[in-house]
């Protein structure tokens, strides 16, 4: 786990989840042609949630970036 620290992990971490949530719905369904409606609801929401999540966290960084760049020198 050493290469794997910090900022790496957190942007991974919502892959693996997906990952980990699809080999659930794959064993619960038996095999992977019987997922059901509801679950690709679910996938294509949770894809949703997450494009947005990191939208804001990179225009919530871009700000303070700017925020920076206006405090005066020192």
């Amino acid at each position: 786990m050493n290469g794997w620290q910090g900022e790496q992990t957190g942007m991974l971490e919502p892959i693996f989840v997906t990952i980990r949530f699809l080999i659930g719905i794959c064993d619960a369904a038996g095999n992977f042609t019987r997922i059901n409606p509801v679950m690709v609801d679910m996938l294509n929401y949770m894809k949703d949630r997450n494009s947005i999540q990191a939208d804001i966290s990179y225009h919530k960084k871009k700000a303070e970036a700017q925020t920076y760049d206006m405090l005066p020198l020192r």
